[in-house]
Order: C-alpha cells, then structure tokens, then sequence
C-alpha cells in the first residue's frame, strides 16, 4: 500500500508488512546518505526504526506507528514533558 506523507523530498514511501520503503526510480547519493544517517540514528527518548536493507535507490526499515508532535503535547503527561525537556536541553546545551 503506498502512502501519502506530506514532504519536500522527491521520494516515494510504500508501507508493506510493517515495513517502509522509501525510493526514487533512479539511483540516489542522498538518498543513501540519508538511509545511513537513519541507520545510525538511535535516541533513549522514543523509539527508532532499525533500517534493514540500502540499496543505490532506496532504502527499507521497520514501520513504528506513533503520534505527530502536537499529538504527544496534547496527551503528555507532566513526566513525559519533563523527559522532553531534559532531552531538548541536553541536546541545546552541546
């Protein structure tokens, strides 16, 4: 099943059997570049989709359904914005 996601890529995205595929028709450099950075993106905050296969034209990872920013502020409990806000100011503070 093919997805809309609203974007300023060129890319397409295919969800099938809990995966993601995200392509171009031609092959890609930033799209590679853009696969490995995923691949090596972990956080301790939330969860991070393991990137299982690049290739020259796209890339594929796992799907992790979740919530859009606004999504998480309107139902966060004081403890999760706490954690939020630790995050964002360890990450501000480097």
């Amino acid at each position: 099943m093919d997805f809309k996601v609203r974007g300023h890529s060129k890319y397409k995205l295919k969800l099938e059997n809990n995966l993601v595929e995200k392509y171009h028709h031609t092959n890609d450099d930033r799209l590679v570049k853009s696969a490995y950075k995923q691949k090596g993106f972990k956080s301790k905050y939330f969860k991070t989709p393991n990137v299982l296969n690049i290739e020259r034209d796209g890339f594929k990872m796992e799907y992790i359904s979740g919530y859009s920013f606004s999504q998480f502020l309107t139902s966060a409990s004081k403890r999760d914005l706490d954690g939020l806000n630790e995050h964002l100011s360890e990450r501000l503070s480097k």
